[in-house]
């Protein structure tokens, strides 16, 4: 992890918490809480920054989405759609 750039919102075991910095309100989290993760099968169980706020990306619902805690560390400050890209150009 790069930094320690990575907004988890997951507390242990996928229970919800946040850290009081993160913005991100609680009616926001319950929708996401619902969303599969962006890359996989897996529960959503963090809440991702698509742009990131190290980058300028607000903590808005149409900046949100949910992500496994593995590809969120894995993802760490880079855009969604920068990282997807690479990942997609390293896996051909």
């Amino acid at each position: 992890m790069l930094g320690g750039a990575v907004e988890t919102c997951a507390g242990p075991a996928g229970r919800w918490s946040c850290r009081a910095s993160c913005g991100i309100r609680d009616d926001f989290k319950r929708v996401l809480r619902q969303d599969p993760c962006a890359v996989c099968p897996e529960p959503g169980d963090t809440v991702d920054h698509i742009e990131p706020r190290s980058r300028g990306g607000r903590s808005r619902v149409d900046n949100l989405t949910g992500m496994c805690l593995e590809h969120n560390r894995e993802k760490d400050d880079e855009t969604l759609l920068r990282w997807l890209l690479n990942r997609r150009v390293g896996s051909i």
